[in-house]
């Protein structure tokens, strides 16, 4: 193994084990969300248990597309310039299962963090909670994906 790819590794097992942490904080936001429900009206708790899991599924979307795809990508040594085309790589090389879920993810986290108003992200809760779990089953298909490769320590 030439020493770019070890370093690579490196970068990939640190940023994993902190998505690691970070979905842990997700899946609890999704447990209680799913507790709450949907309605018209939230009281402000349940709002803010919301705003939460928008906050972590932003954040989480963005460390596995940003930082996990990317690094997987300069393992393949693959060349991906555009967003789409790392998704065709990804789903080439079977790590994405379903890449119109993918896609989505991304589109759906663009769209909720330029949200500013109350009344418009709540219109948005029952797509974060479907969005969330999704993510969810994305983060296990790259887990399942990484140890395969022997990329990551199971």
């Amino acid at each position: 193994m030439r020493q770019n790819d070890e370093k690579l590794l490196r970068i990939l097992n640190d940023n994993w084990r902190k998505l690691e942490k970070a979905m842990q904080g997700l899946e609890y936001s999704i447990e209680k969300c799913d507790a709450i429900g949907f309605r018209h009206i939230y009281t402000f708790d349940e709002r803010d248990a919301f705003d939460a899991l928008a906050s972590k599924f932003a954040r989480n979307s963005d460390i596995l597309f940003q930082k996990i795809f990317k690094t997987i990508i300069y393992l393949t040594k693959e060349d991906a310039p555009s967003f789409i085309d790392k998704v065709n790589l990804l789903s080439k090389i079977n790590l994405l299962q379903n890449p119109d879920d993918d896609l989505t993810i991304r589109e759906f986290k663009n769209q909720i963090i330029h949200e500013y108003f109350d009344e418009d992200i709540i219109i948005l809760y029952p797509k974060l909670l479907s969005y969330s779990k999704k993510l969810v089953k994305l983060f296990e298909e790259t887990k399942h994906f990484l140890i395969q490769k022997n990329w990551i320590l199971s």
